[in-house]
């Protein structure tokens, strides 16, 4: 069963939509939008984050990005999805079931502010929709 849901998947289109919604971060937590209230959120300041910033965590990002999109990549084959609404649904349900459960009670759990939950959520919500939406429409 495993073989059949991550065979044949098309390898280009899953590098540019994890490349798109690791993008996305750059964006999203950029001082435009949510930077501010996100490090406001989690207790730190900038130059802490800055001077703990450090090349793996990034390549960690992307890899568990690319993880996340294969298997959306599976599952829309599954469903059959060829579309932008098909694979916007698809991004959709992946981000509410799967991210926005275990990182709800992973917050609750850890008492993290709700601010932080909806700004992290509002991420993956938004990059699995544009993964979906690529991956929906790129056969």
């Amino acid at each position: 069963m495993l073989t059949n849901f991550f065979s044949q998947f098309n390898l280009w289109a899953v590098l540019v939509a994890s490349a798109a919604y690791f993008m996305l971060g750059a964006i999203w937590y950029s001082p435009a939008l949510f930077a501010n209230k996100w490090v406001q959120a989690i207790g730190k300041t900038k130059e802490e984050l800055r001077a703990g910033a450090n090349p793996s965590i990034y390549i960690s990002t992307f890899i568990s990005i690319a993880i996340s999109v294969i298997v959306l990549s599976g599952v829309i084959k599954l469903l059959g999805a060829n579309s932008v609404i098909e694979g916007l649904e698809a991004g959709l349900l992946m981000a509410v079931a799967f991210v926005g459960t275990s990182s709800l009670i992973n917050s609750l759990f850890a008492c993290r502010p709700r601010e932080l939950y909806y700004i992290d959520l509002g991420y993956h919500t938004v990059g699995l929709s544009v993964a979906g939406i690529i991956l929906g429409i790129w056969r």
